[in-house]
């Protein structure tokens, strides 16, 4: 396999032996890594910062920015210094996180070398080809990714090709809005029909929640439910933790859900071994089920192709299961919001193009080629999704939210 480019541009970078000992390190990864160092000289402004290769091998603090860079692709990593020069373990531990970063990237294919995207990408899901339809199904599953416009994605056949395919193929809401800006209050409006008081981005540590939610209804109706955090380090993880943001994970807030969180709230693991891959393996399919990316293949810190190659390795997994295959699963792809947000913005009723983002659909049962126009929101897909699964009552706003059930069950 070719070596793959990563270019890591770095902000007053401190050139201390950690640093350099981590990118010769860096330079022995299997598959080989080459790493590319550049200088940013005016950390102002990145977009328009001139650019020096660095004098020598130096990282210095390893936090990930959406900036581009001049010639370089958006999904490269830019990192910005340690103010101090005695965290020598700190920095340690960050190297160790760049090297799975750099890993991802040069296995997503970021590289100038390496088998392209759109030659590996696999059909999309099996949909319209039941015969009957189930009044309710068995399982329903969420995968939520970030911070992009519906043109950004659908039509965008260069970058979201695997998205466009699945949305041709199966499901697509065409006028479907996030709540506002930013995440969590979305996040918190499809779980638990409301914004919950909340506003801002926070941790459960600073903005908990009680009160019902799908989760409580789910555990109260002896039914199941599973959320899979990509990157998370720990069961229901209440802190930001490298790539894992909890933000994007709202059973983690509801207080009354700890200890069902600390048993359903789990890591993603990787494709081959881990909670979502071994339940796959097994049909083990909960009522509902949660998926959420991490910071970079959610799109929200790298570029589209990022997700676009995550969805296309993970969603043919799952509709691969008897689960799926039986007719009784339907699976859910959308957005939290779009990119360019205004905080606090009113997103139901606003022509704002970051209030318009992508929700797509996949069942069996769904028409080929489906095509929702009605206006829906967040809570349309917490009412659909309680209509599916037989739950009761109609959560916050979802009781007076456009449902997307007749769609699906026909």
């Amino acid at each position: 396999m070719p070596p793959a480019t990563v270019s890591i541009a770095v902000a007053r970078p401190c050139r201390c032996p950690v640093e350099r000992d981590c990118l010769t390190a860096l330079a022995g990864l299997a598959p080989p890594v080459v790493v590319q160092i550049v200088e940013i000289t005016r950390w102002a402004s990145a977009s328009s910062a001139s650019i020096v290769p660095a004098a020598g091998p130096a990282v210095a603090g390893l936090y990930p920015h959406q900036h581009g860079l001049p010639g370089r692709r958006r999904e490269d990593l830019v990192v910005t210094a340690w103010q101090s020069a005695n965290r020598r373990r700190a920095r340690l531990r960050h190297c160790a996180w760049l090297a799975g970063v750099a890993l991802l990237i040069a296995g997503c294919g970021t590289g100038s070398a390496g088998t392209s995207h759109s030659a590996a990408t696999p059909p999309a899901p099996t949909c319209g080809v039941a015969t009957a339809t189930p009044t309710h199904y068995r399982h329903v599953v969420w995968i939520w990714f970030e911070n992009r416009n519906y043109d950004e994605i659908i039509g965008n056949t260069a970058q979201a090709s695997y998205f466009n395919k699945v949305a041709a193929a199966c499901g697509l809401a065409t006028d479907y809005h996030p709540i506002t800006h930013p995440s969590l209050p979305n996040y918190l409006s499809a779980t638990a029909g409301g914004r919950q008081g909340s506003t801002p981005d926070c941790v459960p540590k600073n903005c908990p929640q009680s009160g019902p939610s799908i989760f409580t209804l789910l555990d109260d109706s002896g039914k199941t439910w599973k959320a899979y955090a990509q990157d998370m380090p720990g069961n229901c993880w209440l802190t930001d933790h490298g790539l894992y943001a909890p933000r994007h994970n709202p059973a983690v807030y509801f207080l009354d859900l700890r200890a069902s969180c600390a048993q359903h709230d789990v890591p993603l693991g990787s494709t081959r071994h881990g909670p979502l891959a071994d339940d796959l393996k097994a049909n083990r399919l909960a009522s509902f089920m949660y998926v959420v990316p991490n910071l970079c293949e959610d799109t929200h810190s790298c570029g589209i192709e990022a997700g676009d190659r995550w969805l296309a390795t993970w969603l043919p997994m799952i509709t691969s299961t008897p689960a799926y295959r039986d007719g009784s699963t339907a699976v859910f792809i959308t957005f939290d919001e779009g990119d360019g947000d205004t905080f606090g913005e009113d997103c139901v009723h606003s022509t704002d193009p970051s209030c318009h983002v992508a929700l797509i659909a996949a069942s069996r049962s769904i028409a080929h080629g489906e095509r929702v126009t009605q206006p829906m929101t967040p809570y349309s897909l917490l009412r659909t999704t309680e209509e599916l699964l037989g739950l009761s009552p109609l959560l916050g706003h979802a009781a007076q939210a456009t449902s997307m059930t007749s769609a699906l069950v026909r």
